[in-house]
């Protein structure tokens, strides 16, 4: 394949079905120096074009995590900025599969992102399910936030939605049972 700097990925993701996406995926696994221009069109979050490429950012990341690599630090400097949801929940979910940010840095920011993802009102409730779980994993690093986490997670279990409970009431049962409280049985 011929690859330009013009490259136009607005023609490639020219719907949001999955075809389109995997398409997507294909042509960067294959072609890995397109993945930049693909997650700076995922960054911009001007368009419906924005969401298509996150999409297509997460499942490729997952499907080759090479791609992640020096990109973390790029997705961590414009996460704060981001407010489409249908992007902040595929960006996060990347961090819920590949390895954390070794830079204290940078997994503070992450961190701070999701505490205010758990805190905010959202309507994708996969942004909440994700940022709890990437504060779980993070509380494997610095288990001194696993009592300030039982304490976030079941802050906001009333009128959640049950993807939000189930994922709470997994990652609470581990937490209490890390810092050894005892768990009743139900």
């Amino acid at each position: 394949m011929n690859l330009n700097k013009e490259f136009n990925w607005n023609e490639v993701l020219f719907d949001s079905s999955k075809q389109v996406a995997e398409f997507g995926i294909k042509l960067v696994i294959n072609e890995p120096e397109l993945f930049p221009s693909l997650l700076e069109l995922a960054l911009k979050q001007n368009s419906k074009y924005s969401q298509r490429a996150a999409r297509v950012v997460c499942y490729s990341i997952e499907r080759r995590g090479d791609l992640f690599g020096h990109h973390s630090t790029d997705i961590l400097s414009q996460m704060e900025k981001i407010t489409n949801e249908s992007i902040k929940f595929n960006l996060l979910r990347v961090f819920t599969v590949w390895d954390l940010p070794e830079d204290e840095i940078e997994l503070g920011k992450l961190a701070d992102l999701c505490f205010n993802a758990v805190e905010a009102k959202v309507e994708r409730i996969a942004v909440k399910v994700y940022a709890i779980e990437i504060l779980y994993r993070i509380s494997q690093i610095f288990p001194e936030l696993k009592p300030e986490l039982i304490h976030l997670f079941g802050k906001y279990t009333d009128n959640a939605s049950p993807a939000y409970l189930c994922r709470a009431a997994r990652l609470l049962n581990k937490l209490n049972k890390e810092i050894g409280y005892i768990v009743e049985e139900e």
